[in-house]
């Protein structure tokens, strides 16, 4: 090994160790539901006698887990410190959102790449636990497309699958710009095990521009863990009246070209029939008819 080889291992260390990079919740550490929003807070440390600029933290999610950040779910997102004094320490919050996985629970993982500029000199991770929610909650929508300026229905079904009460529930949608809720909230103080809700919500796109809009469904509730707050996202097509109401034509041909074809192969078969029957009856009658000359000759002789 070369002294320049040697000189930058024996510095690298050092180098790393001017920035502590810790990743922990927000709240009392517990597994988290599906869906389930948590915040956690990325610190970064100068522990060093000298400023560090240009320090960057890149967030990644492993396994089924994402970055909720309004709308949007993100498997990574990035953060500058910028410029960190000596000894100063720095935060940022992060929402985190286990995603829908196979089994009754699993575990993901959140790491924390650091370093100054470009350059990643480090990381952390941190495991998270991850469990199936006490409520299982289905949606749909009344239709999936929908005209600017039109009414839809997000029907949200709830049922509690656990062996304890569930208290507390609140279920609200946010919605997108160029939309809005007739109903903000609905409230339930508490669902047995067992027991099930049922709730529509009416939203409705008054200048929303064209393309996939999402309706975030907030279920929020209280177990034996603590609160809870479970995000669902609903995606609904926002098209013009015209593009509408074309769709709605070009099936309706459709429908009807198909109608006459079935109905032109029915008369068809019916005419195909009517000739053999005629067919039948004609050679029925030629037959009769030779039975008879041939009757006739006997009697003559």
């Amino acid at each position: 090994m070369s002294k320049g080889a040697l000189f930058l291992l024996l510095l690298m260390p050092a180098v790393f160790s001017q920035i502590v990079v810790t990743i922990k919740p927000a709240t009392t550490e517990k597994p988290l539901y599906e869906n389930e929003i948590a915040s956690y807070i990325v610190s970064i440390k100068n522990m060093s006698s000298q400023p560090l600029n240009k320090v960057l933290i890149e967030l990644e999610c492993e396994g089924p887990l994402a970055i909720a950040s309004g709308f949007e779910e993100k498997s990574s997102t990035l953060f500058s410190a910028g410029l960190i004094m000596p000894y100063e320490e720095k935060s940022f919050v992060a929402s985190i959102k286990p995603l829908v996985f196979k089994g009754s629970k699993t575990k993901a993982r959140l790491i924390a790449y650091y370093g100054i500029g470009t350059t990643k000199e480090g990381f952390v991770g941190r495991f998270i636990e991850i469990k199936k929610p006490p409520l299982e909650i289905t949606t749909s929508l009344k239709s999936f497309g929908m005209d600017v300026g039109s009414t839809n229905k997000l029907i949200v079904n709830i049922r509690n699958v656990s062996g304890e009460p569930v208290n507390n529930i609140k279920l609200f949608i946010e919605v997108p710009e160029g939309f809005e809720s007739s109903k903000q909230s609905y409230e339930v103080p508490v669902l047995d095990s067992g027991g099930a809700i049922k709730h529509l919500f009416e939203f409705r796109s008054i200048n929303a521009t064209e393309g996939r809009k999402t309706i975030l469904l907030v279920v929020e509730f209280l177990d034996s863990s603590g609160k809870h707050r479970i995000e669902r996202i609903v995606t609904v097509n926002v098209q013009k009246k015209f593009f509408t109401t074309l769709a709605f034509l070009g099936v309706l041909a459709i429908l009807t070209i198909t109608y006459l074809f079935l109905r032109s192969r029915s008369k068809k078969g019916s005419v195909k029939e009517k000739k053999i029957e005629e067919k039948k009856t004609a050679q029925v009658e030629k037959k009769e008819e030779m039975k008879t000359a041939i009757e006739e000759i006997e009697v003559k002789k």
